[in-house]
């Protein structure tokens, strides 16, 4: 009876790491490169807005979008569109938007609801380290909104990296895919409906100090 020979152990290592390497081979032919960390995005968005709101007052929001240098393959972004669907009870103020040049955006009016969805298309370019700025206020509807009642808000900014193609949107109000390369969508702004509202002010700015008792100087 003949014995098969015994492999040295430096060639079986050998043979071992040949297989490892060809079965990697085999998942990347397969399934395409392996993943890699995914990329920082290509345009971010931040939504910012009050905290409380008097019943049947106006709140004023602002949604800023950036081009953020930190992405390591950021590029020019074009056509940026800002689209904000208002909660129900809560409607656009005209000629509320600034800066003026954004113009007044597509208010389109869901059928069934009544809510609002603001489009403001093609205002500006972003070259790679900017940002924009767009504020709005909106009305609140007391019936709708009574005191104690909150709402909650968020907006979305659309942009390409091809400057010949400028985002869409539906007859309601949608984003159209395809018609955008880079997207984002702010974090919630949660507004609650107040009675009232107190300001406090001392007419003296001297910084001197009261009289009497008193060791707090005017502000």
């Amino acid at each position: 009876m003949s014995v098969a020979p015994t492999l040295p152990s430096h060639a079986l290592r050998r043979i071992a790491a040949l297989v490892s390497a060809a079965l990697v081979a085999a998942v990347v032919g397969v399934g395409g490169p392996l993943p890699s960390a995914q990329a920082a995005a290509g345009i971010t968005l931040a939504k910012s807005g009050p905290a409380t709101v008097l019943a049947d007052a106006a709140a004023a929001y602002t949604l800023t979008a950036a081009n953020p240098s930190t992405n390591p393959t950021a590029a020019p972004e074009y056509n940026v569109s800002f689209r904000d669907v208002l909660p129900v009870g809560v409607t656009y103020v005209p000629g509320s938007t600034t800066p003026t040049s954004a113009g007044e955006p597509r208010v389109v009016v869901d059928a069934t609801t009544g809510a609002q969805t603001l489009i403001w298309s093609n205002v500006t370019d972003l070259q790679v380290g900017d940002s924009f700025a767009l504020g709005f206020s909106a009305d609140t509807d007391a019936t709708v909104l009574p005191v104690g009642a909150t709402f909650t808000n968020t907006g979305s900014v659309y942009s390409s990296t091809d400057p010949r193609k400028i985002p869409s949107f539906s007859a309601t109000g949608l984003p159209v895919a395809g018609s955008f390369t880079e997207s984002a969508t702010s974090a919630p702004v949660t507004t609650t409906v107040s009675a009232l509202t107190i300001t406090k002010s001392e007419p003296s700015p001297e910084s001197e100090l009261l009289r009497g008792v008193h060791d707090q100087t005017t502000v």
